[in-house]
């Protein structure tokens, strides 16, 4: 019996594993519902954050069944292809994830047709990510697609909150959410590169190759801190928008020219992509708490303070579950 339990854990946290839980969409939340003509309540802003995560979680989900062919070739270790979670698990399990959104954007909306447009933008979002695992292969049209399912994220916050009009409008977050999921896309790519091309995953890293990749995807985040000094303007805080702005397009430069040094010097393979391409993925970080910081320099503080104690342990602990195999040698055990 304890044997079964124990098994019973483990199949969970890979469960969990495979929402791969992302900061940045809970990042996302704040800008959205700050263009809103009322502020949330703290209760309804935290609702809107967890409804967010677990709705990104349950995309990613979605994401890896139906890639699980490939996935096979491109990420064995992931929790389908290594067979840590099975199929039919996988799908109760996004099941379940959907009816919490459901529940969670009903505590977030101040409405009940706040609460049915939140609903049907996140639907929207969810349609946009299985479009984007059909059009990986089409090189750019592949990120576009994915940082218009990430800019649904702000508008169901936006809903949520009531909509209307506050210190910036919601379509500057809406370009901004475009632009910097486009380059996270972009980004998160070059790990895959070695082997997207066996399976015909024809991405913008294979392509243009790795180095090209990273620039381009930093372009992107470099047009979306112009959004920051966009905001700054409407928002009648057009001096520290600019700051803000010029401030974050630095780290970006930085993280590059890190990053690309990186790349250069730690060789090949998918898990010393992901450890040189982590200085641009955490600059995603800057660009969103100035976004925030726009409104409520105290909040995007608190944020950008707790992203990065968050982060490093996440990717410490994803690292040795997931892509060291520890939670499937358990499970073997």
């Amino acid at each position: 019996m304890m044997g079964r339990a124990r098994t019973s854990l483990l199949r969970l946290e890979g469960a969990w594993w495979m929402m791969r839980v992302n900061i940045w969409m809970a990042i996302m939340v704040p800008a959205g519902s700050f263009a809103a003509a009322d502020s949330p309540t703290p209760l309804e802003l935290l609702a809107a954050v967890l409804a967010t995560v677990l709705a990104g979680g349950l995309a990613v989900v979605i994401n890896d069944i139906l890639d699980r062919d490939k996935d096979e070739v491109t990420a064995p270790e992931l929790p389908l292809p290594s067979e840590v979670v099975t199929l039919l698990q996988a799908r109760v399990f996004a099941i379940a994830l959907a009816l919490c959104v459901i529940g969670l954007w009903a505590l977030a909306s101040t409405t009940f047709l706040g609460w049915v447009l939140a609903l049907v933008v996140s639907g929207v979002g969810g349609i946009l990510v299985v479009l984007y695992s059909f059009a990986k292969p089409y090189g750019l049209v592949g990120p576009v697609v994915g940082g218009v399912a990430y800019s649904t994220i702000p508008v169901a916050a936006w809903a949520a909150a009531g909509g209307g009009v506050g210190p910036y409008p919601i379509e500057i977050v809406i370009v901004y959410a475009v632009l910097i999921g486009t380059g996270g896309i972009i980004h998160a790519a070059i790990r895959d590169v070695d082997s997207d091309g066996k399976v015909g995953n024809r991405t913008v890293a294979v392509r243009l190759g790795p180095e090209r990749a990273l620039r381009l995807g930093t372009g992107f985040y470099l047009c979306s801190t112009a959004c920051v000094a966009w905001a700054g303007v409407i928002s009648s805080h057009a001096a520290a928008g600019a700051a803000l702005s010029l401030a974050t397009a630095l780290t970006v430069l930085y993280a590059h020219r890190t990053a690309h040094r990186r790349m250069t010097g730690l060789g090949v393979g998918r898990v010393t992509r992901v450890t040189a391409t982590r200085p641009v993925t955490l600059s995603r970080l800057a660009c969103h708490v100035a976004m925030i910081a726009i409104v409520s320099p105290l909040l995007a503080a608190v944020v950008g303070a707790i992203s990065l104690v968050v982060l490093p342990l996440q990717v410490a602990r994803y690292r040795a579950r997931i892509y060291c195999g520890g939670l499937r040698k358990e499970l073997e055990a």
